[in-house]
């Protein structure tokens, strides 16, 4: 193990540190940092090896393939809304996460259809109306 791969801060520099890496951090990633900071340790060690660093596949690649498969997979739309943001830092536009976002009714119908547009104008058009919510005048 390098002197880069070794994860020795705790508390705030841990949490600071998981959230440069990563481009965002979650509430999660709080509530785990505070409830077992070695964990936490471990966790990020893990997560920069397997999601962040550049070894076959670069940032941008993994951050799209992440968003596909929160999508398929029924993930709530703030999650998937961190990954874009990500994925925007790491150089994804979005016409790509929408094309992204669009394969979410092939992978897993219409439900991950909506959380896959949901996550996308929580990312890109907040401005508008929720991907269900359901407009009865046109």
């Amino acid at each position: 193990m390098t002197d880069e791969d070794k994860v020795e801060e705790s508390g705030d520099s841990l949490l600071a540190r998981a959230h440069e890496r990563r481009g965002f951090h979650l509430g999660v990633h709080e509530i785990m940092n505070e409830a077992d900071t070695e964990y936490m340790q471990h966790y990020q060690r893990w997560l920069e090896f397997a999601n962040i660093k550049e070894r076959h596949l670069d940032r941008k690649t993994k951050q799209i393939v992440h968003v596909a498969v929160d999508i398929a997979r029924n993930a709530h739309p703030d999650h998937i809304r961190a990954h874009m943001v990500a994925g925007v830092k790491a150089g994804v536009t979005k016409e790509e996460f929408f094309e992204v976002a669009t394969l979410g009714f092939i992978l897993g119908g219409t439900s991950s259809l909506l959380l896959g547009m949901e996550a996308w104008r929580r990312t890109f058009r907040p401005d508008q109306k929720p991907a269900w919510e359901l407009v009865e005048d046109g």
